[in-house]
């Protein structure tokens, strides 16, 4: 004979469903007690190794700017002797890359470590790196500017004494056209005397044939 559901089931039947339900979100509760915590302690340390990382590209950058300092005081005190000012400005930036993981904490911190250690280990090579290559530049930089240098005063003082030579010869050049001009200027001179002394010659002559004729006709 088949069973027939009565209102005492249901309820039963209910109250079991309720208390399943309870049971599931209990646990559901306290799963997501469990990731967050685990979600925390991953970003408490993800933030531990990136403040790391931070402080030692800080204290490498500091070393790195201070070098620099050093280089470029050192190349203006030399140039500034042939040049005004050189002004170099450098600016770097860089980014910091965040990432969260929710699987397997303990695997992802190991690599992580393993990864920011190894990073720590190119960075600090490639300093060195730069450093060396920096060095070596500034070195040939002075260099050439010494050779460029040297090669402008050679060419300074070749001009200056082409220069010396040329004026000295259109000096001479200059003076004997002077002497020929006043020697002609002179030569000009005594001819318009000698004319004016005709000239003059000429006048009291007729002057004084005027006069005679004046008293021949009076007498």
């Amino acid at each position: 004979m088949r069973a027939t559901w009565s209102d005492e089931r249901l309820d039963d039947l209910s109250q079991r469903m309720d208390d399943g339900f309870d049971r599931a979100d209990r646990s559901q509760g306290e799963l997501r007690d469990e990731m967050r915590e685990g979600f925390a302690s991953v970003r408490s340390e993800m933030r531990g190794e990136f403040s790391s990382v931070r402080s030692e590209l800080k204290a490498e950058f500091a070393s790195v700017r201070s070098e620099m300092a050093k280089e470029f005081a050192s190349v203006r005190s030399e140039m500034a002797v042939e040049f005004t000012s050189v002004r170099s400005e450098m600016k770097d930036e860089f980014a910091s890359i965040r990432s969260e993981m929710a699987e397997e904490f303990t695997s992802i911190r190991t690599e992580l470590k393993d990864e920011f250690a190894s990073v720590r280990t190119e960075m600090k090579e490639e300093f060195v790196s730069v450093r060396k290559e920096m060095r070596e530049g500034f070195a040939s930089m002075r260099d050439e500017v010494r050779e460029g240098f040297a090669s402008a005063r050679r060419e300074t003082q070749a001009g200056l004494a082409s220069v010396r030579g040329d004026s000295n010869q259109q000096v001479g050049s200059l003076r004997e056209e002077m002497q020929t001009l006043g020697g002609e200027i002179n030569a000009r001179f005594d001819s318009m005397q000698r004319a004016m002394i005709q000239f003059g010659g000429s006048m009291i002559v007729a002057f004084v044939g005027l006069i005679v004729a004046v008293v021949l006709r009076g007498g």
